[in-house]
């Protein structure tokens, strides 16, 4: 996973799969097939990863899981120093574009972060820690399209502060204040 997530799928071979995993190639075909295959099933646990922090957030306040998301975000890239990125965004811009079925893959795990972000927003607005005035669903698009910019900025210009500021002001036009960092 940390190899196609670092290097993308292009410019990963089944050489570098071999070093990478310490399994030999006939292992490898054996177990998956081929190198698609091979992407997808970490494309797959990267995603699983990922949902399982829902969870965690789902059981905040939902204005607290929103921060917590945004700030849980600004966190990794800065763990990450920008050599990755997010794996599922760097899919989106190498893949989704020309394979339906990574496509599918990447637009599953978009529809469910804008649920998340839209049913927090919903429930928030509803306890009056959101101004009943924002729309749940187009507040959500706007947080998912800063959520992949920030991504994308992650791996292109990691420099922490810039993804704190994009977060920060997202969330002030829900009202809500990025958590300083721990």
């Amino acid at each position: 996973m940390r190899l196609f997530w670092k290097q993308g799928y292009m410019q990963t071979n089944y050489d570098d799969l071999v070093r990478a995993t310490g399994v030999n190639r006939a292992s490898l075909y054996a177990a998956f097939g081929d190198k698609k295959a091979i992407f997808i099933a970490a494309l797959k646990m990267f995603d699983e990863r990922r949902r399982s922090k829902f969870a965690r957030w789902r059981k905040l306040p939902p204005e607290e899981a929103l921060t917590a998301f945004f700030a849980d975000t600004v966190q990794e890239a800065g763990r990450r120093r920008g050599d990755c990125g997010c794996f599922m965004t760097n899919t989106a811009l190498e893949l989704a574009p020309h394979d339906p079925e990574i496509r599918n893959i990447v637009t599953n795990s978009q529809r469910d972060v804008a649920a998340f972000l839209e049913t927090s927003i919903a429930e928030a607005r509803e306890n009056g820690a959101i101004d009943r005035a924002i729309d749940p669903h187009q507040a959500a698009c706007m947080l998912l399209a800063t959520l992949l910019g920030m991504r994308v900025l992650a791996r292109s210009r990691p420099e922490g502060i810039a993804l704190a500021d994009a977060a920060a002001f997202a969330l002030a036009n829900l009202g809500l204040k990025l958590p300083e960092p721990a």
